[in-house]
């Protein structure tokens, strides 16, 4: 069933000139068209309709691509000011304290998440730094065992990505990390100097 878009413009033209031609004209349904001239200008009248109506479409249809692409722009422009602003950040940055902040903040800010973590391993303990969930100050680096059950901590251990998608694999995998503002989803990257 068409009810709507191009087919239904060409299908709905085609049946009111056709039947146009016919019924107003004609009640008898025997042809209208005395000769071939008259014939031509119908057609002619119903090919001008169905380039007007397949020119609407491909206006609207460019007009979507316009606003998604418009979408992606700004995108793309909000990621770029954001890794500039890590860049920035970690080029200030003096201390392996100082990058873990810069760097739970930047990549946080850059990936659009809510919240960040950044964990440097020390002997056998973890000091993260958090990024926050930016309605305030991030909190300052702490120290956490690294047999911690987190995501953070694992892949500090393991050397590996950890991915959780939904909050029930995250409360059953990792019960330390269960106790977290409400996060529904955790990317752990390890990260190794040299």
């Amino acid at each position: 069933m068409l009810l709507g878009g191009v087919p239904a413009g060409i299908g709905a033209t085609v049946v009111g000139w056709g039947l146009g031609a016919f019924i107003v004209e004609d009640p008898s349904w025997s042809s209208v068209f005395a000769d071939r001239d008259e014939l031509l200008r119908w057609a002619t009248s119903l090919l001008a309709a169905a380039v007007v109506v397949g020119v609407g479409w491909a206006m609207r249809r460019g007009h979507e691509r316009a606003a998604v692409a418009a979408v992606e722009a700004e995108r793309s422009r909000r990621r770029l000011e954001a890794i500039q602003e890590l860049t920035a950040g970690l080029s200030a940055a003096v201390r392996p304290a100082d990058v873990a902040e810069v760097l739970a903040r930047g990549v946080v800010e850059a990936l659009g998440a809510r919240r960040g973590s950044f964990g440097l391993v020390e002997g056998d303990e973890l000091v993260v730094a958090e990024s926050g969930d930016g309605a305030g100050p991030s909190r300052s680096p702490v120290r956490v065992p690294l047999s911690i059950r987190t995501p953070l901590a694992a892949a500090a251990r393991e050397g590996h990505v950890v991915w959780v998608e939904r909050r029930a694999e995250l409360v059953r995998a990792f019960p330390d990390a269960a106790g977290g503002a409400g996060a529904g989803s955790a990317l752990a990257v390890p990260v190794r100097r040299g």
